[in-house]
């Protein structure tokens, strides 16, 4: 993997990730193709950001403000195209 962040939310996340791909085959009865990657890397992107948005609500205090600007900035570093080739391949 790229980087240590592109890991762990592929880690975290794998199962999810397959079953986007998976429902989507079903659902429109054609896979994912490898120019995909990008594409299937952005609703991976907006799949974890959703995940995160809704587990961090704001306190009201700016603590979870600060956990929420280190989440969002690892996530800026996640590859999701890479991860996306991997379960188009």
């Amino acid at each position: 993997w790229t980087n240590y962040e592109t890991w762990l939310v592929n880690m975290y996340f794998e199962q999810s990730f397959q079953q986007i791909v998976d429902e989507e085959a079903e659902n429109t009865g054609a896979a994912y193709l490898p120019e995909d990657a990008y594409e299937l890397g952005m609703v991976y992107r907006d799949f974890v950001q959703e995940i995160v948005d809704e587990t961090l609500p704001d306190d009201g205090f700016g603590s979870s403000l600060f956990i929420l600007d280190l989440v969002n900035q690892a996530i800026r570093d996640v590859d999701f195209t890479e991860i996306a080739r991997h379960y188009i391949d």
